[in-house]
């Protein structure tokens, strides 16, 4: 795939090769001098994660090949998205948009991809209402696009910093085909942005009656106000307690646990008939952990006895130390919640402080747990939920793109020993999402969804 300006480049090297001969003869033929990207082949799709080869031709007539440098791009745009299931990047399980809003919405049918019997995906801002997540490169416009779309130009990576993966590669006086493994991988400026966690807190378990049953459950929210619940315990000589799970024995003594557990601390005021209770459950408890919200500037990190929530978009100095277990959570055992045992900071461990929330574990050096640094200094430890991508030991807080996207521009440029050079180019495609096996996967609601015969695939 030859652009124009590689072609008014080679003539531009001709036209030097021939200025600098007294008599053309000399020189057996036209001079030349090309570069060509034989493997892969333009706009070929690869898994995120996979190795990939990149064998590359070079050749010439006057002279010898000095060096052949393959150099990434990445693009420049996309349209904004929620990463609900916080792994970085863009993608949902496929479901039937009834209502046209190019985002799945309570009682559409789903495929069950992972078969945990919940909707999986990310929310699309859809500037353009196509149902798709739109991305393009570095030069590319596109027109149709209603704002709620990142900005931002990246430009050639001479250092090798912030890919994973190799960025750059020399290879000198190297015999035909060269050849440049690299990682097709979605790029990650050190930012921490998977585990997006906020604060790690105890998602209490509330009771309420739901038809004729007694439950127990967590909102999955943070209740900054607590929340006060009005039970129907007895009705009409019918006894709901015996409809809890654990029986009336357990609701009695769950109801016993709620009013001593530091976490609850709840206040119960029955009726004279003990037909009805009222249970005040309290401010849920967070755990108060010391941010700068993200300013460098700011050299001293501070608690603020304020909620940091999860997906604020601040790069919080704790969210470097926790880790989320976003689904599944909402039913952990009450008795694995807080402070591990030995691990708190009244305990004086040697190593680390550790605590577990409903959806959040906080895991962290000792001496950070009291005396946290900046975001910009923070240096990398066995105990970092982020990855150093440039390994140059700390943190680097990362441009408000909230993941790259799955296309990379690869070009591959030969210089002769004359200071000469070409270049070739090719796009490679990055496909990440829900991975399906059809033999596997469960149509939720029931309503027909179209899928096509391929044993596995992926969404984009």
């Amino acid at each position: 795939m030859k652009k124009w300006a590689v072609v008014l480049l080679i003539a531009i090297v001709v036209g030097l090769f021939w200025s600098c001969s007294d008599d053309s003869s000399t020189v057996p033929g036209d001079p030349y001098l090309e570069v060509n990207i034989v493997n892969p082949i333009d706009s070929s799709e690869f898994r995120d994660g996979v190795n990939v080869t990149i064998e590359v031709e070079a050749v010439t007539n006057v002279g010898s090949i000095s060096e052949v440098v393959l150099v990434i791009d990445r693009f420049t745009q996309c349209e904004k998205f929620v990463d609900n299931n916080y792994n970085g990047y863009f993608d949902r399980e496929e479901f039937v948009d009834n209502n046209a809003n190019s985002n799945w919405d309570q009682g559409e049918s789903y495929i069950d991809a992972n078969l945990n019997n919940q909707y999986d995906g990310d929310f699309l801002y859809d500037s353009n209402a196509n149902n798709l997540w739109d991305f393009w490169d570095i030069g590319e416009n596109f027109s149709g696009f209603n704002g709620d779309v990142y900005s931002c130009v990246y430009f050639n990576d001479f250092d090798n910093d912030n890919i994973i993966g190799n960025s750059e590669i020399l290879l000198q006086d190297a015999s035909p085909p060269y050849s440049f493994n690299i990682q097709a991988k979605f790029r990650y400026i050190d930012g921490d942005f998977v585990f997006d966690t906020g604060e790690p807190y105890v998602d209490q378990k509330k009771f309420y009656n739901t038809g004729n049953q007694i439950i127990e459950i967590a909102n999955g929210n943070y209740d900054e106000d607590g929340e006060i619940c009005n039970l129907i315990l007895k009705d009409n000589g019918v006894d709901y307690t015996e409809t809890y799970a654990g029986g009336s024995i357990g609701f009695w003594e769950r109801l016993d646990e709620i009013k001593t557990n530091d976490y609850y601390l709840a206040t119960l005021q029955f009726d004279a008939d003990s037909s009805n209770v009222t249970i005040n459950y309290k401010r849920e408890f967070f755990l108060d952990l010391r941010t700068s919200y993200g300013s460098e500037t700011q050299p001293m990190p501070r608690l603020n006895d304020i909620y940091d929530s999860v997906g604020n978009g601040i790069q919080d100095e704790f969210e470097a130390y926790c880790t989320k277990n976003f689904y599944g959570s909402y039913d952990v055992n009450d008795n694995i919640l807080g402070w591990t045992e030995g691990h708190s900071p009244g305990d004086n461990p040697s190593d680390y402080v550790e605590f577990v929330g409903s959806y959040t574990i906080f895991k962290c050096p000792l001496e950070f747990y009291s005396n946290m640094p900046n975001i910009s200094d923070l240096p990398y430890d066995s105990y970092s939920t982020w990855i150093d991508t440039n390994n140059n030991g700390y943190f680097d807080t990362y441009d408000p793109l909230v993941s790259d996207v799955s296309s990379s521009k690869i070009e591959a440029i030969a210089t002769d020993n004359n200071g000469n050079s070409v270049s070739d180019t090719i796009f490679i495609n990055i496909k990440s999402g829900f991975f399906i096996d059809t033999n596997k996967y469960s149509v939720k609601n029931q309503i027909p969804i179209n899928i096509r015969p391929e044993l596995k695939r992926f969404f984009r």
